[in-house]
């Protein structure tokens, strides 16, 4: 019997942790059920031209019918329509830091519903934060789309050495130290490239001297990636990185990755073999300067970097995540 999944979630932004993996678990999970895309907002144009997704409009009668009802994130507000639904499973995914509003979500959905809902964690840092049962299971990504192969198609590997990173481009994404770090590293010659960065551009001054600002969707991530040799990433101590799919997909693409400890994704990184985890800017700033004076390391870290991303999301991962959401 083919089962019905309902993905939700706002869709706003297409440079989103959160709505890129609600679209890859729709991409894995539609050969398998009968799965549609929900979003509690206008969608954003980008993502709408490439995915069917419907605004939920209880009025119109728009809404999650009966199934498994998949809450990609707690950051956003489902009362206004979760009580006139009647899910057979709710799975909400926690992946932003928010333990008090996720609880008073969990409970209000239960009240709701009848249902209690399912908790699953993008890492053992939230798992940990929270302390209430739940799956741990890495945000997925595409091994095709991310592939050291660009890379060589750039010719890449002829160019002078870059560190870079992209994310949302918002003030809690970066570290309070990381323009410091950047301008230490324009200083010494070091090419530093960031996409999603523009909201430093006062803090690191213009011309930046050897830092690159990108606004976000200047480059195809998978291209931004493959003009990189390392890449780095940590965010503001206000902001705790549950995950950090973009560490996971700089690995995919064969860059070693310089991590900060406090990010979720660095439980990926197997320190000095496959990437650096490091604990502050000294640290950070000493594996990048290694890095870049060490052409062979780097080319090291990279193979083992894309074997780990390949070993994580194997043919058991892509499997086990059918049998949970199916089941």
């Amino acid at each position: 019997m083919t089962k019905t999944l309902h993905i939700v979630n706002p869709f706003s932004n297409p440079f989103g942790g959160s709505e890129q993996r609600a679209l890859q678990l729709y991409d894995r999970l539609r050969a398998h059920a009968d799965v549609s895309l929900w979003s509690t907002g206008d969608a954003h144009e980008d993502i709408a031209a490439r995915y069917p997704v419907t605004r939920i409009d209880i009025r119109a009668g728009l809404c999650p019918g009966a199934g498994t009802l998949i809450l990609v994130g707690a950051y956003f507000a489902a009362e206004r329509w979760l009580g006139a639904l009647r899910p057979r499973r709710i799975i909400y995914i926690y992946n932003t830091p928010s333990q008090r509003l996720f609880s008073q979500r969990l409970e209000l959905a239960k009240k709701l519903t009848g249902v209690e809902p399912e908790i699953v964690y993008t890492s053992e840092l939230g798992a940990a934060e929270m302390g209430l049962k739940g799956r741990i299971e890495m945000s997925p990504i595409d091994l095709r789309r991310f592939h050291p192969e660009r890379r060589d198609r750039l010719n890449r590997r002829e160019q002078a050495f870059a560190v870079g990173r992209h994310s949302r481009d918002v003030s809690e994404k970066h570290h309070a130290e990381d323009a410091g770090l950047y301008q230490a590293l324009g200083a010494e010659g070091i090419r530093v490239r960031l996409m999603g960065a523009t909201c430093l551009r006062e803090r690191l001054g213009e011309p930046a001297g050897g830092v690159e600002l990108l606004p976000c969707g200047a480059e195809p991530p998978e291209d931004f990636l493959a003009r990189l040799d390392c890449f780095y990433y940590r965010t503001s101590e206000e902001w705790p990185e549950a995950f950090g799919r973009v560490v996971a997909e700089a690995m995919a693409s064969g860059l070693p990755v310089v991590c900060d400890r406090q990010v979720g994704a660095a439980r990926m990184i197997s320190h000095g073999s496959d990437g650096f985890v490091v604990a502050g800017t000294a640290d950070a700033q000493a594996a990048i300067r290694l890095l870049h004076g060490d052409p062979e390391l780097r080319q090291k870290l990279g193979r083992n970097a894309r074997l780990k991303a390949e070993a994580v999301y194997s043919t058991a991962y892509q499997q086990d995540l059918i049998d949970y959401y199916t089941a």
